[in-house]
């Protein structure tokens, strides 16, 4: 499927069903999987309940035809847990990823791309729902098979560490994710460029850990290079563009420099409007930014944006 055209691949797709069951019945494989290729069209553009009941019906052919480690049963469970994690059911993909890639290791399945995004759906979701402890369980067991297949720089690879990164952050074990991140940007930029925009992840993880862990000389380079990265990559009104700048403000505000204040300013509020516009002012992230100008400028002061005021400052 092209992904700028989802409806012609539906269309098409809708067309080569009905060829299919006409020819081979409703029950056939080909008929499922070309279902299955119709449904992912339709989770591509959030149609989220025109899809459901089509891959779930193509998941129960294909589970009754092919076996565990079919690539065209693996690309549907995909299809499935693209949808529920688009809909926040992370409880429902632990049940069926669990279940299906017990199956798939029984089987004996290739460690293709197609399984290994299934092993970190899988771990995401467990993070997602708090079992961070299943989730690092899961990354432990399928990314250094990914890395010794397919080499430490495939894109899989780095993405999964660095989710497994995160995992390990959330566990408290904070040294062992900072090298994860830092392994991963070193990856990417040798790779890809600085400026690259695989590169984001990892660097605004790593200035972040680098920040909470007080490291303020390592981290302001980082952080410096994650706002340029992502003006340059996504745009300055990019709402990630937006939390890379909360970043560095908190950064500047940690290192109490009054030089610094000006700029913390122009970092949060243009930071401000466009997370609020994304994400509602009560989200986490809206709220992040508000506390830090309420801790630029002093609780008595929020309506007046002409007095900077930190505590160390004055």
């Amino acid at each position: 499927m092209e992904a700028g055209d989802p409806q012609t691949a539906i269309q098409l797709g809708s067309r080569a069903v009905s060829i299919f069951r006409e020819t081979l019945g409703d029950e056939a494989r080909r008929t499922a999987t070309a279902r299955s290729n119709v449904a992912a069209a339709h989770v591509y553009l959030r149609q989220f309940d025109e899809a459901d009941a089509m891959i779930r019906e193509s998941i129960r052919i294909l589970e009754k035809t092919s076996t565990a480690a079919d690539s065209n049963l693996l690309a549907a469970y995909t299809v499935l847990t693209g949808a529920l994690g688009e809909r926040g059911r992370f409880e429902d993909i632990v049940g069926l990823l669990d279940t299906a890639l017990a199956a798939a290791r029984e089987a004996d399945a290739p460690f293709e791309m197609g399984l290994v995004g299934l092993y970190n759906n899988l771990a995401v979701s467990q993070s997602r729902i708090g079992d961070l402890e299943a989730a690092l369980a899961t990354y432990e067991l399928f990314v250094p098979t990914v890395a010794e297949t397919y080499g430490n720089e495939h894109p899989h690879v780095v993405g999964s560490r660095v989710n497994m990164a995160a995992t390990l952050e959330r566990l408290g074990r904070t040294d062992e994710a900072t090298v994860l991140y830092r392994d991963a940007l070193s990856t990417l930029e040798a790779t890809h460029g600085p400026q690259h925009f695989t590169t984001l992840h990892p660097r605004f993880n790593l200035a972040n850990r680098l920040i909470e862990d007080g490291r303020f000389a390592e981290a302001e380079p980082i952080a410096r290079a994650s706002v340029d990265a992502h003006d340059v990559t996504v745009g300055p009104d990019h709402p990630n563009a937006a939390l890379s700048r909360v970043v560095l403000a908190k950064l500047l505000l940690r290192q109490r420099r009054p030089e610094s204040y000006p700029e913390c300013e122009r970092l949060l509020t243009t930071a401000q409007p466009i997370l609020e516009a994304a994400h509602g002012p009560e989200h986490r992230r809206s709220r992040e930014c508000c506390e830090l100008l309420n801790e630029l400028y002093g609780p008595e002061a929020l309506d007046q944006p002409d007095r900077i005021r930190a505590t160390d400052g004055e």
